[in-house]
This record gives structure tokens, sequence and C-alpha cells, in this order.
């Protein structure tokens, strides 16, 4: 199953031959991956960040791969989506012990071969979604979750250590792939809701070319959401979110999640790398060689005086915190 994302435009547009290219490709390499032999049948640790778009898990994402010894998925291996033990493999021999240096993207994005990727076809795969709806308990009852148990598990042998992800839609799925996936960790990014919401609109503007085209994960709210202003629609978005990962979350083992605040992870990254490497020690991965420990970053902030939309999303937040379930923002 193929996500279907909305229109963008200009530089962010999608090259339709190139897509085709590596569709083609991943067909042909589908049962030539599952045939790879691995190491072992042993379970190894996986890391799996989300947050709200815009939250930081890009950020978060990145300084994992690059302090942590643990496997991620880089441009390269997320071209490989239908055959992601051969992605892993390429990227071991061509990358060999490159990891990401730079910490920063663009809108999640990142360019070079090695930077950090979402794998967004391959989650829309296996979680068995083709849009960004927040999922049903009969969507989540629908993904095989033994084809994706055995895939992760393939995917961590290539290397013999702990992978991390960062799936997009993993905060509405979290408690049913804690169960189901063998020492599986999460990982949730929070920023402040303001900031958050008005990074979603700047990014409506630049990629979509609009700030009234809806853009990223959709809540269940959606249908209510798409009639308001822009400003109102940003808010709702976070708000509705946040509230659905805030159940999923409360429902995992305490000793396989982590909540980071962004502008605390910028202000201290190290601190937040330490806390996800005892996690993945607690389930039992051996990280004795942990790399140089991340220096402060500038987390990015708008405010009232910098942008006219800011009053009008905090009352927008002002307004949910009012009502029952965030009904009733117009």
């Amino acid at each position: 199953m193929k996500r279907t994302d909305p229109e963008m435009v200009g530089k962010y547009q999608k090259d339709d031959e190139e897509e085709s290219f590596l569709e083609r490709l991943n067909a042909s390499l589908r049962s030539f991956d599952q045939s790879l032999h691995v190491n072992d049948s042993s379970d190894h640790p996986s890391v799996y960040v989300f947050g709200v778009p815009r939250s930081g898990t890009t950020l978060l994402y990145q300084s994992i791969a690059a302090h942590l010894p643990v496997d991620y998925i880089s441009n390269l291996t997320a071209a490989f989506w239908e055959a992601p033990v051969v992605g892993l493999k390429l990227s071991k021999k061509l990358l060999d012990s490159e990891r990401p240096t730079e910490i920063n993207s663009h809108y999640g994005q990142t360019k070079v071969p090695a930077g950090a990727h979402e794998f967004g076809y391959f989650w829309a795969k296996h979680l068995r979604y083709s849009s960004l709806r927040e999922p049903t308990d009969d969507d989540r009852n629908s993904v095989d979750w033994a084809s994706l148990r055995l895939t992760i598990s393939r995917m961590s042998q290539v290397n013999l250590r702990p992978i991390a992800f960062k799936p997009l839609m993993a905060g509405w799925y979290a408690e049913r792939m804690q169960a189901e996936i063998p020492k599986s960790i999460f990982v949730w990014i929070r920023r402040d809701r303001i900031q958050n919401a008005m990074s979603i609109f700047q990014m409506r503007r630049e990629m979509l070319g609009s700030e009234d085209k809806w853009m990223s994960l959709i809540p269940c709210a959606y249908d209510q959401l798409k009639k308001l202003p822009a400003w109102d629609q940003v808010a709702g978005q976070v708000w509705h979110i946040e509230n659905g990962f805030q159940q999923q979350f409360d429902r995992l083992s305490d000793d396989r999640k982590l909540c980071v605040q962004y502008e605390d992870f910028c202000s201290d990254p190290a601190t937040t790398i330490k806390e996800i490497s005892g996690l993945l020690e607690r389930q039992g991965a051996r990280l004795e060689n942990i790399e140089m420990m991340p220096m402060a970053l500038q987390a990015n902030k708008r405010d009232a005086n910098s942008d006219p939309i800011y009053g009008k999303v905090a009352e927008a937040f002002e307004r949910l915190d009012q009502t029952p379930f965030g009904h009733g923002l117009a």
C-alpha cells in the first residue's frame, strides 16, 4: 500500500519518473530481499521516535543516529522500502561508518545519502495506510504484525545491533506496536504548542503554496477542523494529535518509553541521548562505543512581534482547552 501525499509546489514536488523507477526497482528486489540470509534469530531493541509534525522528531532522530551505536534509516536505505535488508547492506557497504554530521534538516528532509530518513513508504506498507488519517481499532487490527515483527528483526540482524526509526504515524500505533514488537522503545518529543502550530502554518505556506491546505497528520477531528480558519486548524491539529498520542503513551511500559521536551533537548541534548542509551541497555543492548555527546542547539522560536498569527494561534488553544475534547473551537 502506497501513501498518498498532498501536491507539493516548487522544489518540493516529487519526480514522477524517479518515483516510477524506484517502484519498479523495489518490486524486482522484494523476493530477493526475503531470501537473504541473516546472521542470527535474536531480537535486538528497536527505537521509535515520534511526535506532532514540526515538533523536533527529525532533530532528535538525527542526534540518535549520530551519537548512539545503532542502525538507522538513511536516505540510501529508504530507497529500498520493499527490500530493507538490501538497503541496509548497501548502506553498510557504500557509506561504511559514515553517520549524519550536520544536525539539521529542511522540513524533515535531508539530502546527503547518509542523512536520516522517515522511511514513509515502508511504514505505509506495513501499517497499511494510504493517507495520514488517525487509525481506528480496525485499522490497527488489519496490520500483519507478524510480518512487520519479522522484517524489523531481520533488519536489526544486518549489523547485530539496535535499530532506530522515525515513523510518522507511530504515536497512534504505539501501544499495539509495543505489544507486538519485542524490546521496542518509544521516544515522544513534544514542543511548545504555539511554536509547534506556527511551524506547521509556515510549512503549509512553503511546501503547499497555501496556508489553507492541510499538511501531514490528520486527527479524527479533521472534518470539523477543515471548516475553520487556518490558525484554528493548525492549533486543533496539534491539540488533537497530542491528546491521541498521550492516550497511547500512558499505556506503554515505563521501562520502554521516554518523553522529551524539544526546548530541553536543544539546551541539553546529551541528557536525552544518555536516557535513550539507558532504555536500550535495559532491553539488553550493549552500547560500549557511544559517540561523542552532542552540543547544545538553538531552539527555533517565533513570537507575537515576529509573526502576526501568534496571537490568533494562542487564542485558538485557549478555546480548545475550555471545551470538551476540543469541540466548539469556532
